[in-house]
């Protein structure tokens, strides 16, 4: 029953947004300009957890070196996590891959309410659709929409040297004092007996 409850108002909000007009956003450059005048790239590579700096549209704009450790291909994905997710790489790296898309798929839906105007929303939309598995997942999950990832669900990744998919929880916030960028941090997770670490 919560659940449902849940789910109604997050399909409202995504109908509210888009009976709004469609938002602005700089350019991915722009961000990464501005971070980078802030010494953020400095201050991340500082960080024992993977640490991540995205745009809405999930365009990274800095990461340090252990989230680049976690998402290899990026620059083939055109630097942007929901491009990666549909790779073949996300595919061998995420563990139980087929929900993780679906979830995906959901946080995009309505990312893409608040920006479908927006130039390189729509480019993205386009990528996203010449990818094998992406059109039948955004097909049959009409009206499924998410701001975040649950909690405190974790992502499951395979890293190198490791026999079972390492668990990272994920905390997004806001930075800048503008909703234009988000912060990602991932913080391992107890793994059996031992606590599992992301370096």
């Amino acid at each position: 029953m919560q659940l449902r409850s849940a789910r109604r108002w997050l399909q409202r909000r995504h109908l509210h947004e888009l009976w709004q007009p469609s938002r602005d956003l700089p350019p991915a450059e722009e961000l990464r300009q501005r971070l980078t005048g802030l010494g953020i790239q400095a201050h991340l590579d500082t960080r024992d957890t993977l640490a991540v700096y995205l745009d809405p549209l999930r365009t990274v704009l800095h990461g340090n070196r252990i989230f680049h450790r976690m998402v290899p291909g990026l620059a083939e994905a055109d630097n942007n996590y929901f491009q990666w997710m549909f790779s073949p790489a996300a595919r061998y790296h995420i563990h139980d891959w087929d929900n993780e898309a679906r979830d995906t798929v959901t946080i995009l839906r309505g990312t893409l309410g608040r920006y479908r105007d927006l130039p390189r929303a729509r480019t993205l939309f386009q990528r996203l659709r010449t990818t094998p598995e992406f059109p039948h997942i955004w097909e049959s999950t009409p009206m499924q929409v998410t701001y975040d990832r649950p909690r405190p669900t974790p992502i499951h990744v395979r890293t190198p040297g490791t026999s079972e998919p390492l668990p990272l929880s994920l905390e997004i916030s806001v930075s800048c004092g503008s909703h234009s960028m988000t912060g990602s941090r991932s913080h391992p997770l107890p793994c059996g007996p031992n606590r599992a670490t992301s370096t």
